[in-house]
């Protein structure tokens, strides 16, 4: 393993983990468009990560998610419905930062909450599998 790359994937997927938290406060305080926000970030550092391992990266976030698709969920390296909670989550964020007057129920952030958290273990499991990460 490359010392560099390692750092970066563990630095970027312990920025995920972060934000992570983060969002959990938000949500608890009931600033739902805050915690869509981070979960969606979330999701991008860990998909930074994942990015890092294959020497990859995008400077935009489409791209990201581009490339997460094709060198993980066509692959088969992940499961098919981690690519649709990437996308549903970068939709709920684009709402929450650009939509006037949306409203978000605690119930549908919840639920962004749990993909999230699974998305998260897939990530770090994977990881570790790959010896990326040292627990």
């Amino acid at each position: 393993m490359n010392h560099q790359r390692g750092d970066l994937v563990k630095y970027r997927y312990e920025k995920a983990q972060e934000t992570f938290k983060a969002a959990e406060k938000l949500l608890a305080e009931n600033l739902f468009h805050h915690a869509v926000n981070r979960y969606y970030y979330t999701v991008f550092y860990a998909i930074q990560a994942l990015l890092a391992t294959i020497k990859s990266e995008s400077r935009k976030h489409s791209g990201t998610i581009a490339i997460f698709n094709k060198e993980f969920v066509k692959t088969g390296l992940f499961d098919k419905k981690y690519s649709r909670i990437v996308k549903h989550l970068f939709d709920e964020r684009s709402d929450a930062d650009y939509q006037d007057f949306k409203v978000f129920q605690k119930s549908e952030v919840e639920d962004l909450r749990l993909d999230v958290a699974d998305f998260l273990k897939a990530v770090g499991e994977y990881l570790l599998q790959e010896e990326w990460l040292d627990l």
